[in-house]
């Protein structure tokens, strides 16, 4: 998992998510946190204000204990009496067996205090399974407002080799219409399964402030072949 932040709006300046440490998971289910401290997001990140994630301070160690824990702090507790509601947010059902490691994952473990949540770079996805993806840039790059979406409506998820921003760019679009883009440390993954597997996507969620709307689509994939990607971390802009 990468952990990724993004700047605040109080200067007015563009917001970029940028990949700055990860979570690593091994085969026995220890995790460890780690900065990516020799990467161009996370040189941007700083030029960008970024000191650290508070728990975390030391930029140049590896941290093997608590680190789930850390971040599950930033979820609702499995014993609140509405923690079905809040999985069904994420078309999770209360009976799924699911680790606390691919929760944080699956919802982002995001607060409205701060610009950090989790993100699964999509490097492991399996044969067949279901993903939900934020639309990166919506209010930019829309031509319509939230009002005109509706939750259900199919989207397409649109390669981009010409991008001159991005190559690995993948383009989310209604009726040949781009609303934004898959986040871009997910894209070369997502990139790879539009072109080697079978990918449908809708609009799951419309939320957030109308200042910001909050677009988030469920992706169902179905994957014939496996082709390596470039890490997204190691990504400039």
């Amino acid at each position: 998992m990468l952990l990724v932040w993004q700047r605040s709006e109080e200067d007015g300046a563009a917001r970029v998510r940028r990949a700055v440490a990860e979570l690593l998971r091994d085969s026995a289910e220890r995790v460890q946190f780690r900065y990516l401290t020799d990467t161009p997001d996370f040189e941007a990140a700083k030029s960008e204000g970024f000191i650290n994630f508070v728990a975390f301070r030391k930029l140049h160690a590896m941290y093997d204990l608590g680190v789930v824990e850390t971040f599950m702090r930033r979820l609702p507790p499995r014993s609140r009496g509405d923690y079905a509601q809040y999985l069904e947010q994420f078309r999770l059902r209360p009976e799924t067996l699911i680790s606390d490691f691919a929760l944080l994952g699956y919802t982002g473990a995001k607060l409205p205090s701060d610009g950090f949540s989790i993100l699964d770079p999509l490097e492991d996805v399996g044969e067949c399974c279901d993903v939900l993806l934020e639309v990166a840039g919506f209010r930019h790059v829309s031509p319509v407002g939230p009002q005109l979406l509706y939750v259900g409506e199919p989207v397409s998820l649109v390669i981009q080799p010409d991008n001159l921003h991005d190559p690995m760019a993948v383009a989310v679009e209604i009726h040949d219409q781009r609303i934004g883009y898959v986040p871009r440390q997910q894209a070369p993954a997502i990139r790879d399964l539009v072109a080697t597997g079978e990918v449908e996507a809708c609009i799951q969620r419309i939320n957030g402030k109308p200042e910001r709307p909050l677009i988030h689509l469920m992706a169902r994939i179905r994957r014939r072949a496996t082709r390596p990607h470039t890490p997204p971390w190691a990504l400039g802009e």
